[in-house]
């Protein structure tokens, strides 16, 4: 995984204060790509209903070109059309992906485990 995982690339940082980190941290994305999946839009809002119903957890969603399609979300939940996602792993509690090389190659790196929703 070394090869292809590169831990040290650099991101854009989510603006301070943007999460709680004091919660555990669901990581949500659909790649790069999600525009592509027919059902895109329909599993973003569920994920961003599930974040109403656990308060007690933080969610960040990697939203890509869908970031102005959702008026209500959770305060417990951040979202965006790009997320570091290698810190975001290096915190998180999992990962809820498209399976995407690359999304289970850095969670396997970072140990978070995933939930798998294929495209």
């Amino acid at each position: 995984l070394g090869e292809f995982v590169d831990l040290e690339r650099r991101e854009e940082p989510l603006p301070s204060g943007a999460i709680d980190t004091t919660k555990p941290l669901v990581y949500c994305s659909l790649g790069s790509s999600a525009t592509f999946y027919p059902h895109s839009k329909r599993f973003f809002l569920a994920v961003l209903e599930a974040a109403k119903l656990r308060p007690d957890w933080q969610f960040v969603v990697h939203l890509g070109n869908y970031v102005n399609c959702f008026d209500k979300v959770a305060p417990n939940a951040y979202v965006g059309n790009r997320v570091p996602q290698m810190a975001l792993l290096q915190s998180a509690s999992v990962m809820v992906t498209h399976a995407g090389a690359n999304s289970v190659m850095e969670c396997i790196a970072n140990q978070v485990p995933m939930v798998v929703c294929p495209g």
